[in-house]
């Protein structure tokens, strides 16, 4: 059954500011901005085992910088000392935020994240992820690390050796892409409808019930979450990312059982300036459908796997 292409699009709001971004990084940014936006309700996440919930708080006339934050790479060189501009204390109420947010970008560094609305880390619902690179001699890079918007690290004690899940080197397709058979076809609907249509019954198809999947940022193998976490994680990601467009690009049948993607993920930021990330997969039929046993981010198509 073939697909041309297989993607899906939400018209999210109106862009401004799209184009090349030369201004200099920040260094502090104050408050999650946009107070003229309607944030989503997220609803709650059965697999969450935080605090329960989940959602968003309520917008806020706080200022976000002039000039986007463009995260083109991981960070290379020493960890900053510890992060002075900590986030703004308020008083809170049981189950509710305990403080806001702010970013910042240090360098090369990112602390905390720059959120659409007035959120708190509070209402993510993986319990794994870490604001501050300083807490960590090595800092384990989250898969979100490319989105403003999203926390950038995960506590070390939180995650599992690496699989090695072979990822594959698959670049983007110039032709058709083909499912090989309807089964895989369900597949790629739901990876569209996870990230398009914030479908958690989708995230419940592709996510397994047991076992690991390893994560890889830029192309590199970090670690593996249990499948309960990622569930978390991945929900975090598709519900607080305004998705314009998701295409897959790639596809490649490795085996009977073994599937590997690649999408493109476009998406506004926090600036409501539009921007890409590529994700890889590795799916598995497992029973009567295919799983997601390896899931990766990069800053462009090209990106090498392993």
């Amino acid at each position: 059954m073939s697909v041309h292409p297989i993607s899906g699009s939400h018209n999210s709001g109106s862009k401004s500011g799209v184009g090349n971004i030369s201004a200099p990084f920040p260094s502090i940014i104050f408050g999650p901005g946009g107070g003229n936006r309607t944030s989503p309700s997220a609803g709650s996440n059965p697999g969450s085992i935080k605090k329960g919930g989940g959602g968003f708080g309520e917008p806020t006339d706080g200022r976000l910088t002039d000039h986007p934050v463009v995260i083109t790479g991981l960070p290379t060189g020493k960890i900053p000392p510890p992060f002075h501009g900590k986030p703004i204390e308020v008083h809170p109420l049981p189950g509710r935020r305990s403080h806001h947010h702010h970013g910042d970008f240090v360098g090369g560094w990112r602390f905390d994240f720059w959120s659409y609305w007035d959120l708190s880390d509070d209402f993510f619902c993986c319990n794994c992820y870490q604001y501050d690179p300083s807490d960590e001699q090595d800092p384990q890079f989250s898969p979100w690390y490319f989105y403003p918007n999203l926390p950038p690290y995960l506590e070390r004690v939180k995650t599992l050796p690496p699989s090695d899940v072979d990822a594959g080197d698959l670049l983007p397709s110039d032709g058709p892409v083909v499912a090989p058979n309807p089964t895989a076809k369900l597949a790629l609907d739901d990876l569209i409808a996870m990230w398009v249509k914030n479908d958690r019954i989708a995230i419940g198809h592709l996510v397994p019930s047991k076992g690991s999947i390893e994560v890889l940022v830029e192309g590199k193998s970090q670690y593996d979450l249990k499948a309960s976490d990622f569930y978390d994680l991945l929900h975090d990601g598709t519900v607080n990312t305004k998705t314009t467009d998701y295409k897959v690009v790639a596809l490649k049948a490795v085996d009977d059982h073994t599937l590997q993607v690649r999408a493109r993920h476009t998406f506004l930021d926090p600036w409501d300036v539009e921007r890409t990330i590529y994700h890889t997969y590795t799916l598995k039929l497992e029973g009567d459908r295919y799983v997601i046993r390896s899931f990766g981010s990069g800053s462009y198509a090209g990106d090498q796997q392993g």
